[in-house]
């Protein structure tokens, strides 16, 4: 009886050690890991490398976009960075015209790859129909589409052809324009600047103009100011320099209130000078430095009278525009015009040839020039 009972205490005393042995268990199972495992769960990955389900926090997802914009270590390479579009090269004619009847003038074409037009000035009454005539020729056109007619300064060699074609009701819907780009002085400045016996001249001429931009509503008139930029189709027209009334131009009469622009086509820039003179060159120098650079220029006032070699040689051209007609290339030992004043073009010519080492001359003496950009200026 002893014995039994014996071994019924005995069985008790073990079935509460497993009891004790089960809660102790329980206990380490629920205990805070210590600071050793808790970095060893949760590190982060190494910068620049992949994140791996095996070094992250049990139940935590790895977030994509953290390693592709983590810093890399070292050693490590980056993907480039994309550089930015560039601006496709356009191409383009440009037309130099000539005047009928030899003298000297502004007339500059251009026609874009996709067949629009743009005018430069224009020359004489005399030269309207030839400016309708190539429109026509180029575009297809019975009544051609000019996208832009673009103005240096109110002398009649350079606006006229507008003039008369516009104040004319025989010509004045040859040419369907869109818009008319300029910045001329007022009329009262013209008395301050040019010599008192061409002022009727200049005041029919300004006058004449005027009436012809009138016929235009005001949304195609365009009044253009200095860091103006004009695209069309692809070709950037900038606009350099405007007139500054408060400048005294010395007898350069309205010649030194030219605007003058830079237009880029197909990748070479052409820096239309139109008649500027000393003035136009020394306020030009001051806004730009030597960031006036041209691949191609128009020799300022028909290359005679305009702007010194020093400026010239700042502008680093490869290829000249001389709208300076027969008359104005005379024999060297003559060097004087009809006109009285002295010619600078066969010497400005001699220098941009033999010191600047310019190669590309064209020149209205031999009439209507085309030429197709880019140029090959090697």
């Amino acid at each position: 009886m002893f014995r039994r009972l014996l071994l019924v205490l005995l069985a008790g005393l073990m079935l509460l050690s497993v009891a004790a042995c089960g809660q102790g268990g329980a206990e380490d199972a629920t205990q805070e890991p210590t600071s050793s495992t808790t970095e060893s769960a949760t590190q982060t990955p190494a910068a620049g490398t992949a994140g791996t389900a095996a070094t992250q926090n049990p139940g935590t997802t790895v977030n994509p976009t953290q390693n592709a914009t983590s810093k890399p270590s070292a050693g490590q390479t980056t993907a480039p960075t994309a550089k930015p579009t560039e601006e496709p090269i356009v191409g383009g004619t440009l037309y130099q015209l000539a005047d009928s009847k030899g003298s000297q003038m502004n007339s500059y074409v251009i026609q874009t790859e996709n067949n629009k037009v743009i005018i430069m000035d224009g020359g004489y009454d005399r030269n309207k129909q030839d400016l309708i005539n190539l429109a026509k020729e180029i575009t297809g056109q019975a009544v051609p589409e000019i996208e832009a007619w673009i103005f240096s300064h109110t002398h009649s060699d350079h606006v006229n052809a507008f003039s008369s074609m516009f104040n004319e009701s025989s010509t004045k819907n040859a040419l369907n324009v869109k818009k008319l780009y300029y910045n001329i002085t007022s009329r009262e400045y013209i008395a301050k600047v040019e010599n008192e016996s061409s002022w009727e001249g200049a005041y029919k001429t300004y006058d004449n103009f005027v009436k012809a931009l009138n016929t235009f509503p005001s949304s195609k008139r365009v009044v253009v100011q200095q860091g103006d930029v004009i695209t069309i189709d692809g070709i950037k027209i900038e606009v350099m320099l405007v007139p500054d009334e408060t400048v005294g131009y010395n007898g350069s009469g309205l010649n030194d209130a030219s605007v003058i622009y830079r237009v880029t086509i197909g990748g070479q820039r052409i820096l239309f000078l139109g008649d500027g003179y000393k003035s136009c060159a020394s306020r030009l120098y001051k806004a730009y430095k030597n960031d006036f650079t041209a691949d191609v220029v128009q020799m300022s006032h028909h290359g005679s009278q305009g702007f010194d070699k020093a400026y010239y040689k700042r502008i680093a051209p490869k290829a000249c525009l001389w709208p300076s007609p027969q008359f104005m290339w005379a024999d060297e030992n003559q060097i004087k015009n009809d006109g009285g004043y002295e010619l600078e073009t066969v010497e400005l010519h001699r220098y941009m040839r033999y010191e600047l080492n310019v190669k590309y001359h064209y020149m209205t003496k031999d009439g209507n020039i085309k030429l197709e950009f880019p140029l090959d200026l090697k």
